[in-house]
């Protein structure tokens, strides 16, 4: 519906002027429009239209030269509320992690909690989730030798993907320091990759959640 001022709506008969003449015996009426109130106006109607989507669980951040059907690592996904960095894209699927830790030592469990709760929130069962590998890690650029062996100067430091890898926090990986060891590789604060005992405290999961692409368009 489209209301107009009031206060340039005249009433009826007072939007002209009339004048009367008489001549041979008639009267003539002759009256003139006034253009008062919008007579002779332009109008102009502008309509913003907002449209929302209302069962929509997911926001998709492009990161430069990606794009809906490619994902690049790096690229920024929230689910229900939770920012992920993309590691790779499978194809059908895309991989990626969870930016902010959980903070919990048992590290297999609570990432499964986390992958019920984000089904839970999404209503998408297809979700999968553990954490990442010591390979994921030399795939995405950080510094570790190729038999996997330690040294002290293992880094995601020095990745072009640091910026999102290094993230101020401890935790872990999902890979142990050997077959049979209860030692378990993980990630500091500044980057740099460790060797750690599977209980020790302070160290928290950053899940690796996988997740079908057709959810996300």
């Amino acid at each position: 519906m489209v209301k107009f001022n009031p206060n340039f709506i005249l009433k009826e008969g007072t939007d002209k002027e009339c004048t009367t003449t008489k001549a041979d015996g008639k009267t003539t009426v002759s009256c003139e429009n006034l253009n008062s109130g919008y007579a002779g106006a332009t109008y102009t109607l502008e309509i913003t239209i907002e449209t929302v989507q209302a069962d929509q669980k997911w926001t998709y951040t492009v990161a430069s030269g990606s794009t809906t059907n490619a994902y690049k690592p790096g690229d920024e996904i929230t689910v229900a509320g939770e920012t992920f960095n993309v590691i790779k894209d499978n194809g059908d699927t895309v991989t990626m992690l969870a930016q902010f830790n959980l903070d919990s030592t048992y590290k297999q469990s609570e990432t499964t909690n986390y992958v019920t709760y984000l089904k839970g929130s999404t209503g998408d069962i297809t979700i999968t989730g553990t954490l990442i590998t010591l390979a994921e890690l030399k795939e995405l650029g950080c510094t570790i030798n190729d038999d996997y062996s330690y040294t002290s100067v293992l880094t995601c430091a020095n990745s072009e993907n640091a910026d999102w890898l290094v993230s101020g926090q401890y935790w872990w990986t999902h890979s142990a320091y050997a077959d049979d060891s209860i030692l378990v590789w993980s990630v500091g604060d500044d980057g740099g990759l460790d060797i750690r005992l599977y209980d020790d405290f302070g160290y928290g999961v950053r899940p690796v959640i996988t997740i079908s692409k057709s959810a996300l368009q």
